[in-house]
């Protein structure tokens, strides 16, 4: 062992001083020489990486949870610890027979090998053919398994749980499975992993009477000035200034188990080194086999009270997880969990976040020495993370069904602080992100869960940290009610979010069904026939394509209605116009009133007579425009421009970032503005010059489709047969993506006969124009309008997509370099 001895390190005679010296101290050894051992000075010269450089990239968090776990816990491919049970015995019953509680007994649980459970873990039970019939599990042949809950450890193979009365006469014989989760991995993975200086030392009633007077008075007992201990057996020990009491050895200890039988080659476990983090000490102190630390904090009251028997205390000093990675990463995504969760539901959900660097708490702050959280919120280490946060990050809350995270105060806090710094915030479950649209029963429980939040009894393990947290958030803007509305906004702002996007899509389509019927009616007149009659198979074909337009619109009605039922689509919505902000109640009824005035404007413009596509045109370009008429469509017209550029003029004025662009992806497409601002003009001109019709009153209805740009009177009806176009381009790609996003999820027989009757269709349509003369034809004529529409859609994108569009621009051009 490297040690290396000084005077300087404390201020004490020579008398005290053993030197010359440098055999190991043993607290088990009787016999062992008496020295004093000074470690590791050089941690105090270390740098300290920032908190907000501590993040963890997938790739190594992956490596700790399957790698490093197998290692040292044993663990299964699947990320669980599994036990058999050899013994159980029923003790008592919990609760009375006659209770409407279901009967649970204490049973006392004895297994074949180390179980590794901790108190108030619930192990899963598989019994009979349930724990070697796997094939029967990943098909889903067979119910969940049932869960115990453990209330005691009396040892590393023994402990006493509750159970269900299903459950009691079946422990026997049994497997038990432990999902990994975060208390397992920081107290038996990343202790061990990220260990610079370890200590044990046997102490009697003076030795455990100096220590505890070195101690700091927060819940980690931290040596705060350096002291010599006299040990049982007379040897002094030398403990530096920074050394926490982690515990305590004894053989009915079962904590880090598999960690203290490696004997004296512990040190091989630690991944520290001296030039990044002061390792000094390469060999670990002698420790009886069967020893293993027990659970649970170790107090000074405890400390004093086994001192007169003889008390083997453990010391650890060292750094958090990510100091120990190759790379200092910048954090980008701050993950709020619950640490009981399953690691394997973490590491799935944080894959569907498309997390980039994390910052987990268990893995960026040291599990050796909780720094005392509780004295001031702004300089806890959540705090100055999420500090660095508010320009470039996000909030990733990892949920399951029971939404349990928002049970805890620190999560709360997280949540909180995202309010106060305008921090992005998404929820998610290892099946994807948790919205009002999540399918799924887990996403259903979730969504339940949340509609019904109720912040009050958020818990902590700390009762100090939990008064200073409730203190901060009730004397805040908002209080909890801020807190809550933070989280329900993902379900009850996102469902009004999509009711305006279904409301504006609708009312768009309403209000352009006639003219794209008719257009798309004389376009294949012209394309297909090149004469003035109107042909039957024209007609059908564009009832078709208006039918299946609206049938896309109709199904997501269908999909918001039937997301999470009516009942609580009514409590989300209801929960965004009662407790939700002005936005959200300004944008719902402005939707409400725009599909209220479309409806009113429908009858009017489809009042044509006869069946002919023409007789609708002259109607609407042509005829005389009454005043309600008139009046209406500038009121649609004001609905959906008028609230985005007042907003946006707004926003821009007082640079804050307000809810109402959460409502961006329901702004109206630029080919439909074009469209009714070019309309609503030439209906008011048709009211004021009442009998003096257009030029286009004047020619053949025919030409509709390839007016020609040289008369200068009909430049409002180019702008709106360009809108239109627009409009139908963007609708189309949106019916494209969402039948490619269909069928890819299918099966690949599916999706590939999709394809197939697609490639059919063309190549048949090209195969008959080929037979009819028409490709040369169609080519030949004016197709003017409808390349300027699709060239403003592509513009339009390009401008409300140009973040994405520049940074994936940024990364092909840097894979190009690279290769």
């Amino acid at each position: 062992m490297q040690t290396r001895w000084t005077l300087e390190a404390l201020n004490i005679g020579d008398e005290e001083i053993v030197s010359g010296t440098n055999e190991n101290s043993s607290w088990w050894n009787k016999n062992s020489t008496p020295l004093r051992r000074s470690v590791a000075t050089d941690a105090d010269t270390s740098q300290t990486v920032p908190f907000h450089k501590r993040a963890v990239s997938l790739k190594y968090l992956e490596n700790l949870i399957h790698n490093q776990t197998r290692k040292i816990l044993q663990s299964d491919d699947n990320c669980e610890l599994l036990s058999n049970v050899c013994f159980a015995e029923a003790l008592e019953q919990v609760s009375s027979p006659g209770s409407n509680v279901v009967s649970t007994f204490k049973v006392r649980v004895v297994t074949d090998q180390d179980h590794r459970l901790f108190v108030f873990d619930q192990p899963k039970v598989a019994c009979g053919f349930q724990k070697r019939c796997l094939i029967s599990e990943i098909l889903s042949l067979q119910p969940a398994l049932p869960h115990i809950t453990v209330v005691e450890v009396t040892g590393p193979k023994s402990f006493y749980a509750e159970v269900d009365a299903s459950v009691k006469d079946l422990l026997s014989d049994c497997q038990l499975r432990m999902p990994l989760n975060m208390h397992k991995l920081a107290a038996e993975v990343v202790i061990p992993l990220t260990t610079v200086e370890e200590q044990v030392v046997e102490l009697g009633v003076d030795g455990a009477k100096a220590l505890v007077d070195h101690l700091g008075k927060s819940h980690t007992l931290t040596v705060l000035s350096p002291v010599v201990l006299h040990d049982i057996h007379g040897t002094r020990t030398f403990i530096d200034k920074g050394m926490a009491v982690h515990g305590c050895l004894s053989e009915s200890g079962h904590v880090r188990r598999s960690y203290w039988n490696r004997g004296n080659n512990r040190a091989e476990v630690w991944k520290t080194t001296t030039a990044d983090h002061g390792r000094d000490q390469w060999s670990a102190d002698p420790v009886a086999a069967g020893l293993a630390e027990e659970e649970g904090f170790l107090t000074v009251a405890k400390i004093l009270e086994r001192a007169p028997s003889g008390i083997a205390v453990v010391l650890r000093r060292g750094v958090s997880y990510a100091e120990i990675l190759p790379k200092r990463l910048k954090v980008t995504d701050f993950i709020s969990h619950n640490w009981a969760g399953t690691s394997k539901d973490l590491l799935e959900a944080l894959r569907a976040a498309q997390v980039q660097n994390a910052w987990i708490c268990t893995l960026a702050v040291c599990q050796h020495s909780i720094p005392n959280l509780c004295e001031a919120f702004d300089t806890s280490p959540f705090y100055q993370v999420l500090d660095q946060l508010r320009y470039c990050g996000r909030v990733v809350m990892v949920l399951d069904e029971a939404a349990t995270p928002l049970t805890r105060i620190w999560c709360v806090f997280e949540v909180w602080v995202s309010i106060a710094l305008h921090i992005p915030f998404q929820m998610f479950l290892a099946s994807g992100e948790l919205n009002f649209l999540s399918k799924g029963i887990e996403a259903c429980r979730a969504r339940d869960k949340i509609v019904n939040l109720d912040m009050a009894n958020a818990s902590c393990s700390v009762p100090d940290d939990k008064v200073m947290i409730l203190r901060v958030i009730n004397g805040s803007e908002g209080g909890r009610e801020a807190v809550a509305w933070q989280v329900k906004k993902q379900l009850s702002l996102g469902a009004v979010v999509v009711l305006n996007c279904l409301v504006a899509d609708t009312s768009s389509y309403v209000f352009s069904l006639p003219f794209v019927y008719c257009f798309v009616e004389k376009w294949l007149d012209r394309t297909l026939y090149h004469d003035n009659q109107q042909h039957w198979q024209c007609r059908a074909l564009s009832t078709t394509l208006v039918t299946l337009s609206g049938m896309y619109h109709l199904r997501h009605w269908l999909v918001f209605v039937r997301a999470s039922g009516p009942v609580t689509m009514f409590n989300v919505i209801w929960n965004a116009l009662s407790i939700g902000s002005r936005d959200a109640r300004l944008f719902t009824g402005i939707s409400l009133l725009e599909l209220l005035c479309v409806l009113l404007l429908a009858p009017i413009m489809h009042q044509w007579h006869g069946r002919k596509a023409s007789h609708l045109i002259h109607h609407m370009f042509c005829d005389d425009a009454s005043l309600s008429y008139c009046v209406l469509l500038t009121v649609y017209w004001a609905l959906k421009t008028l609230p985005w550029v007042v907003c946006f003029v707004w926003g821009r004025l007082l640079k804050k970032k307000t809810d109402w662009q959460e409502f961006m992806p329901a702004a109206p497409r630029i080919g439909i503005l074009l469209a009714i601002s070019s309309i609503v003009v030439m209906c008011w001109q048709q009211y004021i010059n009442k009998g003096v019709h257009n030029a286009f009153c004047r020619k053949e209805v025919r030409d509709l489709t390839h007016l020609s740009f040289e008369d200068e009177e009909l430049v409002l009806l180019h702008i709106f047969i360009i809108g239109l176009a627009a409009w139908c381009c963007s609708v189309s790609w949106s019916f494209a993506i969402h039948t490619w996003r269909f069928f890819r999820r299918r099966r690949w027989w599916v999706y590939m006969s999709a394809w197939t009757l697609i490639i059919t269709i063309c190549v048949a349509l090209f195969a008959r124009m080929a037979y009819k003369h028409q490709i040369v034809l169609m080519w030949q004529q004016n197709w003017h309008h409808l390349e300027i529409g699709c060239g403003v859609w592509l513009v339009g994108s390009f401008i409300w997509y140009r973040p994405q569009v520049v940074r994936y621009f940024h990364w092909y051009v840097e894979m190009f370099l690279k290769s």
